[in-house]
Order: C-alpha cells, then structure tokens, then sequence
C-alpha cells in the first residue's frame, strides 16, 4: 500500500493577496514520509497523510472541472445516444 502525503505550502504576496499551493507526495514507506513531515513542521508548514477515497475524489473534480465546455446538452438526445 502507498503511503501519501498532502503538504500545505501557503505563499503570501504583497499586503492582502494571498495565494495557497499544495503539494502531493507518494513515498514507498510512511518512514519516508514521516521524515518530511518532521521538516516541514520544523519550517512551518502543515501537512495532512490522506486516503485513496481522498485522492479519487480529487482526480473526480479534476475531470469535473476539465470537461466542463459551458454548453448544455439536450437531454433526449443524450439517453437515446446511451440507449443505441
């Protein structure tokens, strides 16, 4: 079983923008990944050991998000095209 890290990088920019970036790790072992937990604690970051539910809830928005086009579908023509 992969073991899989979600580190929370915050960045800040000038006054009141302020910008949030993650990152995903995937290690072979939890030892591996408790080590960079213990670093990224030290250098303030959060960090978040996360699921495969998690992760495929992540990949499901991602496809969500790409194959939005903005156009609407008709729906009678979409069933019959599932039905054939």
């Amino acid at each position: 079983m992969r073991e899989i890290l979600f580190v929370v990088i915050k960045l800040y920019s000038y006054q009141i923008i302020v910008q949030m970036e993650s990152m995903i790790l995937q290690g072979k072992s939890k030892r591996d990944l408790e080590l960079l937990v213990t670093l990224a604690k030290k250098i303030g970051l959060k960090t978040k050991f996360i699921d495969n539910e998690y992760m495929e809830d992540i990949a499901l928005a991602n496809a969500m998000k790409k194959g939005r086009t903005g156009k609407f579908v008709d729906t009678a023509k979409y069933v019959a095209k599932l039905k054939s």
